[in-house]
């Protein structure tokens, strides 16, 4: 239960530094008010700040698969989906909120930035030759 506290938190946490990564690829991209006027430049500027950042955030999810001493690549899989998972339903609140749901989920971009938030943790696990599955405890067993 712990374990997935600490997830879901870190789930979060990674909302809030997306958001300020995306944020600065839009300066970065000099993206400003007129993609109001036009749907389409819309839509390719959201598809592009969703492709800038999906590699820092396969990137996070590895860091933080890392910091949070990640077991197995199973482990790794089940961190990953729940990150990416968190990601989607707030994008799907933000778009909600904005009206701007159909260009979110109308850039493969998202849909890129989501498998890569999920793979980081995993390609973390497999660099670093952890076990498919993690051992369990011996019951009774005692710490070292």
């Amino acid at each position: 239960m712990r374990k997935t506290l600490i997830d879901v938190f870190v789930g979060v946490a990674f909302i809030i530094i997306v958001t300020i990564l995306q944020f600065i690829a839009s300066l970065l991209f000099g993206i400003g008010d007129e993609i109001y006027d036009d749907p389409a430049l819309r839509g390719r500027m959201v598809n592009l700040l969703f492709l800038a950042t999906a590699l820092p955030a396969a990137f996070l999810g590895a860091v933080a698969a890392h910091l949070l001493k990640t077991a197995s690549v199973g482990d790794a899989a089940i961190r990953g989906g729940v990150w990416s998972g968190i990601q989607a339903v707030s994008f799907l609140a933000m778009g909600l909120l904005n009206e701007t749901t159909g260009f979110i989920f109308g850039a493969y971009g998202f849909y890129l930035f989501l498998i890569a938030m999920a793979a980081g943790p995993v390609v973390y696990a497999l660099v670093k030759r952890l076990p498919v599955k993690a051992v369990p405890e011996a019951p009774g067993a005692r710490p070292e």
